[in-house]
């Protein structure tokens, strides 16, 4: 069985699942509290992040099948998210003695690691790590390769998108996780690319395709075109920032949420204007009613400028006007009605929800919401439970017939007394001082 926990910034999830017998995962159980210690996908304080972690896992314990299994979590699997995840170009050029150098593993091999002795730049003091390194083509003398070993060249120049992001990401979740929590981490994978390599298909990621993940806190940018990752963004704006838009109109945030899920509309033309009623916040004061209409404005506004910022991105990756393929939405922020539309108006492409090839006996299960999660299965190689071994039952001994018999009447001890009188008369007869036993 497979344990997954996603650390977001408004809820922290994690499920159980199996893979059956016809490749497909099921996922047996799954648990959700509010997120502690997260901000913008990344641990900011790794006490309460532990806390909330631990108290996941002890729910999914308790619930069935790990409950009745007897069974213990004893690792997981995690993303890599937050704000700080972007990729930036690097070219790596080889020039050869002679014209007809072989290209072998070993130069290849040699390349990538000349691509982690790059120097980052950064704004601020802190430091920037390596997450990832994507080969994306090489230029084999004049011609373009996916795959240069074997080749004969004299110039070989080699194009990487190398993955970056703060050291402190995954510093603190291990430390969180590993070292607060107590539970080992059986794989930590990026985030954006678990979920655009799950949710777009073969023919997406050819023709060239955006995946965007509208998560809480943030929402991430991956743009695949020929079968590569060419480009990943995390942009610092998610479903949260709606619902604080939300309660603008005098809403708690619990409040504001709910009008959100439950009657959010992301294009206000597509609203019948009807009226909400939202109970008061105190005795004596009076009830809110809450305009459909306003509330699909206030999310269209804000949605449009979050898909603002996806265009930009989408132009500086150089790939405007070339993924022919579309965009692909999920994450729990696009369960809103329309989400699908708006994102083809504002971004000039064709939209389609993902599609989770899973299955589940779970009663109303969010599967934009445990998206992230269900990206990871696909990752996942080992278990992560340990089933507690039950103590062998001994076989009771079976009792004849005859046992019992002379239990019950005690003709036992009667026996053995004439026994010992036989023995004594026999040893007398033959005049045997060694004991002659029956």
């Amino acid at each position: 069985m497979i344990v997954a926990v996603d650390l977001g910034t408004q809820r922290i999830k994690g499920i159980v699942a199996r893979k059956n017998e016809d490749g497909k995962f099921e996922v047996l159980a799954s648990e959700s509290i509010e997120s502690k210690g997260i901000r913008n996908g990344m641990v900011a304080n790794m006490s309460e992040a532990a806390y909330a972690v631990r108290c996941v896992l002890t729910m999914l314990e308790n619930k069935e099948p790990l409950r009745s299994l007897g069974a213990t979590i004893e690792q997981i699997y995690v993303g890599l998210g937050g704000k700080s995840i972007q990729t930036i170009e690097h070219t790596v050029t080889r020039v050869f003695d002679c014209e007809d150098e072989e290209v072998t593993q070993e130069i290849i091999d040699e390349m990538r690691r000349e691509c982690l002795q790059i120097q980052i730049g950064s704004n601020s003091e802190k430091k920037v790590e390596i997450l990832d390194i994507l080969p994306q083509e090489y230029l084999v003398d004049d011609c373009t390769e996916h795959d240069a070993i074997g080749f004969c060249c004299r110039n070989l120049q080699g194009k990487y998108r190398i993955v970056v992001a703060l050291a402190e990401l995954r510093r603190n979740l291990i430390r969180a996780i590993k070292e607060k929590a107590g539970v080992e981490i059986a794989g930590m994978f990026i985030s954006p690319m678990a979920m655009s390599k799950t949710m777009l298909t073969p023919k997406e990621m050819e023709l060239g395709s955006v995946f965007l993940d509208f998560g809480a806190g943030t929402t991430s940018v991956s743009i695949y075109e020929n079968h590569y990752l060419r480009y990943v963004a995390v942009i610092p704006f998610g479903g949260n920032e709606l619902t604080e838009d939300l309660r603008e109109l005098n809403l708690v945030s619990a409040d504001a949420e709910k009008l959100k899920l439950n009657h959010g509309n992301a294009m206000s033309e597509l609203e019948t204007d009807t009226n909400i009623y939202v109970s008061p916040v105190s005795v004596g004061m009076q009830g809110l009613e809450i305009s459909t209409h306003l509330t699909a404005s206030i999310l269209e506004a804000r949605l449009t400028e979050i898909l603002g910022f996806v265009q930009k991105h989408i132009e500086k990756s150089g790939y405007a006007g070339r993924l022919r393929a579309g965009v692909v939405i999920g994450g729990g922020a696009s369960n809103l009605k329309n989400t699908g539309k708006l994102v083809s108006r504002e971004l000039g492409m064709e939209a389609r929800h993902c599609h989770y090839d899973i299955t589940t006996q779970i009663e109303n299960f969010d599967y934009h919401s445990f998206a992230q999660l269900i990206a990871l299965l696909n990752f996942a190689q080992t278990s992560c439970i340990k089933i507690k071994e039950q103590p062998k039952a001994e076989k009771p001994k079976r009792t004849s017939i005859i046992d019992k018999f002379i239990k019950r009447t005690g003709i036992a001890k009667t026996a053995d007394k004439v026994k010992e009188t036989v023995e004594s008369g026999l040893a007398d007869i033959f005049n045997d001082d060694a004991n002659v036993k029956m």
